[in-house]
């Protein structure tokens, strides 16, 4: 950012409150990176592997079904993931001409003060939360319902599972520990990406 030039800072995209808002989100993201989200990376990848190794000794037939469902469940949690970080992004870039004016004001606060232009500057402020908060309503039930949806694909596939075990039970092909070691390695295998 410091090496841009001056006309770089002119654009409306690059005002001072969202370039100061970019350079204090940058940061989180590179540390939550190779913090959090790289352990849970590796462990996710140990748990999906593991399962499918503990399933395939305990009950290889069922845990080749639960094995065959799991990109559905890594794909659900793919969609929970986009719906919540693309309506956080959405949102951010909703409020950015707002923070910018929260930030104008800020920085220039005993100007507001001396003109008495608080309030002036607080029903600005409140009027420019009101569009994004319009936007946000509006687009919440259809990406609630997208998220709704990819959550029942979890539980979809954990009864598929659990009924062709209970019928391969009732038939005799299962014993009863077979089949919950089965399907808890497997379920827990595929719940782990996602």
């Amino acid at each position: 950012m410091l090496r841009h030039d001056v006309e770089w800072f002119d654009e409306d995209e690059n005002a001072t409150g969202t370039v100061t808002a970019n350079l204090s989100d940058q940061p989180q993201k590179v540390q939550g990176l190779f913090g959090v989200t790289l352990g849970s990376i590796l462990q996710a990848s140990a748990t999906l592997i593991g399962g499918i190794i503990i399933g395939l000794c305990y009950g290889p037939l069922l845990s080749l079904i639960g094995i065959a469902c799991i990109p559905l469940i890594i794909g659900s949690g793919y969609i929970r993931l986009q719906v919540v970080v693309l309506k956080e992004e959405k949102t951010k870039k909703w409020h950015a001409s707002s923070a910018q004016l929260a930030s104008e004001a800020a920085a220039s606060v005993r100007t507001v003060a001396s003109l008495t232009r608080e309030d002036d500057v607080g029903r600005i402020y409140s009027k420019s939360l009101e569009e994004p908060m319009r936007i946000s309503n509006r687009t919440a039930i259809g990406s609630q319902a997208l998220y709704a949806g990819s959550q029942g694909i979890v539980f979809l596939v954990v009864a598929l599972v659990f009924y062709i075990g209970a019928l391969w039970i009732a038939d005799g092909k299962y014993d009863t520990a077979m089949f919950f070691t089965s399907l808890t390695a497997v379920v827990s295998a595929a719940l782990g990406p996602s």
